[in-house]
């Protein structure tokens, strides 16, 4: 009983820490998705340390810049140069804000697919730590109540 009282508290401690992390990854997510204007954009830069690609935009007659990671196993950034076409995504209501528009669905996916599981955890160990009834008491009940709606 007491094992799992311990496996349960630690799913929920996990749980909580998960959905703790994912969240602020998640309503930014939602606030590209919800305010997110999609513009033309262009490749500036490869920084190998930092593993990050520079690119930039216009909007009006301002332009503005951005960062963002990529990844060597998944990234086609060794056949890209520099004025290269991006699909860039910037808030409308703070056009310097913006991230590249390359996997821009997968973003929301994941994280939405995290919260999800968390979730799911986090329920799981709150029923694992729910005191358990006799099984005849619930039958009882059930047909107690049964009886009484006829």
């Amino acid at each position: 009983m007491w094992l799992r009282r311990i496996f349960a508290l630690i799913f929920l401690a996990l749980a909580l820490w998960g959905i703790a992390w994912t969240t602020p990854q998640l309503l930014s997510d939602l606030t590209y998705e919800r305010l997110g204007v999609t513009t033309r954009g262009w490749f500036t830069d490869v920084e190998e340390q930092r593993e990050c690609i520079h690119y930039a935009y216009k909007v009006g007659n301002v332009t503005y810049g951005g960062c963002e990671s990529w990844n060597d196993e998944t990234s086609d950034i060794y056949y890209r140069h520099d004025g290269d076409p991006l699909a860039v995504v910037y808030l409308a209501d703070k056009p310097w804000l913006s991230r590249s528009g390359r996997n821009f669905a997968g973003h929301l996916q994941i994280s939405g697919g995290l919260m999800a599981f968390f979730a799911l955890l986090l329920l799981g160990s709150i029923l694992l730590l729910r005191p358990r009834r006799k099984p005849n008491a619930v039958l009882h009940y059930l047909v107690c109540l049964f009886a009484k709606s006829s």
